[in-house]
């Protein structure tokens, strides 16, 4: 029985214990034996850059629900401000919020830049499902233009170490070439060994050439979407019978579906059926999609404080975030194994983080609607914490060691 149309509410408690459809496709039920009580424990921040949040999604998202799932905003970028110094310009990110659950008190939907959003919240809960008490560094989108200016890339970049910065992940693009030093700042973030990640898309189109900011950059990981259960509906042509893959086909693209075929000029809407998932051809440069999971029936937050209950949703930006965590929690058991052979603990880095979800891939090829297919993150731990083990054990020179 299919239990993700979108549209319909989730169960706090499939949620909690990760027993969802979507939750389990992905292994979150076997991880949670493993997941540490606290985002510290992580060894790594998760930067999210989306829609600003409303002080009670905020708070919402600091607050325990259902087994532990929360998330901590231990710092929130909202702004740049920008002043004179012997007449030359310096501009610095505006920031507010700690470690712990932040009172917020005397701050505005408007001072954080929210004017009705939920996609930024949305993301935040589904990351935070997996990885619980994740420590999030939010970057609200309309806190500069990030196409041109570096200001807060630069931000970023200077504050790796103090956070311990992991991955950078984003669900939205625009069509617009990066400035230059918007490019040279990415990059260097990318060599200090941030993984870097963003959602394709949904208009069911090759965006292996398009000029989409911040996929097109060789330095950001492409991530699009499959299904993981069929959702079909009653049909009566030819005669009235359920037609299992009607809607969707677990373990397909999504947009491989009879609706999807019935009716393609609808893929660009994600909120109507058929959802069809952006791809790509391959991973040269500029060229689109490294990976793929889940976006079809994603519970998401709705709704907050009391009133905080699962909904479900589509989307690539849905399965973003479900990678996001893929990439912490392979950060996460490096560190464990590491620290286990050797007494101390240590960055992986980006190459190291991306071999390590190639060899725990569903794929050993890559196609143009897969990328390297989907990700279970229990056994992505698993096999980042042995990997950790041998480079603790040889003194791992692709590591930078953290004290």
């Amino acid at each position: 029985m299919t239990t993700g149309t979108p549209g319909t509410l989730a169960t706090a408690q499939s949620v909690g214990d990760c027993t969802d459809p979507a939750l389990r496709y992905i292994g979150c039920d076997d991880w949670l034996s493993k997941a540490p009580s606290s985002g510290d424990d992580y060894k790594g921040t998760v930067v999210v850059i989306d829609d600003p949040l409303s002080v009670d999604q905020w708070k919402s998202i600091e607050a325990t629900y259902s087994s532990g799932v929360r998330g901590d905003i231990i710092k929130y970028v909202y702004g740049v401000d920008t002043f004179y110094y012997n007449g030359i310009r310096y501009s610095y990110a505006k920031t507010m919020g700690a470690k712990g659950v932040d009172s917020l008190s005397g701050v505005s939907d408007s001072t954080l830049g929210n004017t009705g959003q939920v996609h930024g919240y949305r993301v935040t809960g589904i990351l935070a499902s997996v990885v619980r008490n994740v420590n999030v560094i939010f970057v609200s989108i309309y806190a500069d233009d990030l196409t041109r200016s570096d200001t807060i890339w630069r931000y970023l970049y200077n504050n790796i170490n103090t956070y311990n910065i992991v991955g950078i992940t984003m669900s939205w693009f625009v069509v617009k070439n990066a400035a230059d030093g918007v490019r040279q700042a990415i990059r260097d973030i990318s060599k200090e060994g941030i993984f870097i990640s963003a959602s394709a898309g949904n208009e069911g189109a090759n965006i292996s050439k398009s000029v989409l900011f911040p996929q097109s950059l060789p330095e950001v990981y492409t991530i699009g979407s499959i299904d993981h259960e069929n959702r079909g509906k009653w049909v009566t042509e030819p005669y009235l019978h359920y037609d299992s893959d009607y809607y969707s086909v677990k373990g397909k693209y999504s947009g491989f579906s009879q609706d999807a075929r019935d009716n393609p000029s609808r893929c660009s809407d994600a909120s109507k059926y058929p959802f069809c998932s952006n791809y790509g051809n391959s991973r040269n440069g500029t060229s689109a999609l490294d990976f793929v999971m889940p976006g079809y029936g994603i519970p998401y937050p709705y709704g907050v404080g009391a009133a905080r209950v699962w909904r479900y949703g589509v989307g690539t930006s849905f399965s973003e975030p479900y990678f996001a965590a893929a990439v912490l929690i392979a950060h996460y058991a490096y560190n464990l194994g590491y620290f286990a052979e050797s007494g101390r603990y240590a960055r992986p880095g980006r190459a190291v983080i991306y071999q390590i979800l190639l060899h725990e891939s569903s794929r050993s090829t890559f196609a143009t609607r897969y990328g390297y297919g989907y990700l279970d993150v229990f056994d992505v731990y698993n096999y980042a914490y042995s990997v950790g083990v041998a480079a603790g054990f040889t003194g791992g020179s692709l590591n930078s060691v953290i004290v």
